[in-house]
Formats: structure tokens, sequence, C-alpha cells
């Protein structure tokens, strides 16, 4: 039985969004495995971390494409579709505009909706989430990077042990910018507290020991 042409339009019109789809989800994890590789130190686990991203990401692309394809081909499905990729897409932006932490416990951080697994983050004072090199020394120029002419606060987490450390003299000679240095759970709830109170902090956090 042939297809109508409207038939055949409709199908055409789900395997580019599958396609487009699948291939927005694998390259948003291959930016995942991007982070990790880069932010992580040299080891074993990074490299394994890396790759088990990398191979998600093909994975997800490919069910992505094989779900979108076996679905009826109506315009409610594609729509739909683009709704959920749009709303996936969108958790940072909002994240940011939530400005703070959801949750956090050894090794995991949610900042507004994104999860963040075993990466150490800084948050600047309009909410936007980075992330930082994994180490136990936090420096004088990371700090001065997140900081703007009316920054009033600086948070630093130096991990749930408190076994990182700030550099000497890690505020600007004469600066008026609070610094306050505490583990990373007493971190995040007087950053929380900071911008409910409408405050200009930034936060920096080792997410681990």
């Amino acid at each position: 039985m042939k297809r109508s042409p409207t038939g055949r339009l409709s199908q055409i019109r789900n395997c580019k969004t599958a396609f487009g789809l699948s291939a927005a989800a694998t390259i948003a994890t291959w930016f995942v495995a991007w982070l990790l590789f880069h932010f992580l130190p040299i080891s074993p686990e990074r490299l394994s971390l890396s790759f088990g991203c990398l191979l998600v990401g093909c994975v997800l692309g490919l069910g992505v494409f094989w779900l979108l394809t076996i679905l009826p081909n109506k315009r409610v499905v594609r729509l739909s579709a683009y709704a959920i990729a749009f709303l996936l897409l969108a958790a940072p932006w909002g994240s940011s505009w939530m400005g703070r932490i959801s949750y956090s416990r050894f090794g995991l951080t949610i900042y507004g909706l994104v999860p963040i697994p075993t990466l150490d983050i800084t948050v600047n004072q309009r909410g936007v989430l980075w992330f930082r090199p994994k180490t136990h020394l936090i420096q004088r120029e990371e700090i001065a990077r997140l900081l703007e002419p009316d920054t009033e606060v600086v948070v630093i987490g130096i991990g749930w042990d408190r076994i990182a450390r700030v550099e000497a003299d890690a505020l600007p000679v004469g600066s008026q910018v609070e610094l306050k240095v505490l583990s990373t759970p007493e971190a995040f709830l007087l950053f929380n507290l900071l911008k409910s109170q409408g405050r200009r902090a930034v936060l920096i956090a080792h997410s681990t020991c």
C-alpha cells in the first residue's frame, strides 16, 4: 500500500527531528566528556570517566534516533521531542537564574537543576557556573578571575574533609571583599544564604576531600 505524499512528508520530518535531536544529545554528552577530561587530574579514573561519557553519548544518540523513528509520524510527537530537548538544554540557564546549590554530598553537587559529579565548581556573582582544575590549592589568580568591582563576598569550600587550602594573600591588598573559607557543605549553606539575602557573592568549591 502506497503512502500518501502527506505521510511521506511526515516521515521525512520525523527523520529530520530524530537526526537533529540525536546529534544534539551526542554532542551534549561528548561536551561532558571533554569537561571531565579537561578538569580532572591525570589518572586512570579520568580516562575511564571520559571514555564512558563518549560511549554513553554514542548509545544515547542512537537510542534517541531509533525511538523517534518508531514513534507515530505526528506533529505532536515532534513538538514534544523538541520541548523535552529545549527543557534539558535550558537547565543550565535556569540554574543560573536560580543561583543556588540544590543538593550536595561527597563527590556530587547539584547546582540549580544541573547535577555535577566529581568536578570542582565556581559560580560568579551573576550565577554562571563553571569548573576549576581539581587541585588542593586554590590560587589568587582563580579568585581574581571571579572578582568584579562590586563583589562583596568570596565563599570558598575547601573540601568535605577540609583538605584543600587557599593561597596566602588570596585577595588584593586593600580589598574590601570578605573572604569566607569553610568546609564545602558549610560553604554551600553560606552561599545559598548570601544569595537569598541579595548579597553579591561568588563561590569556589572543592567537591571531594
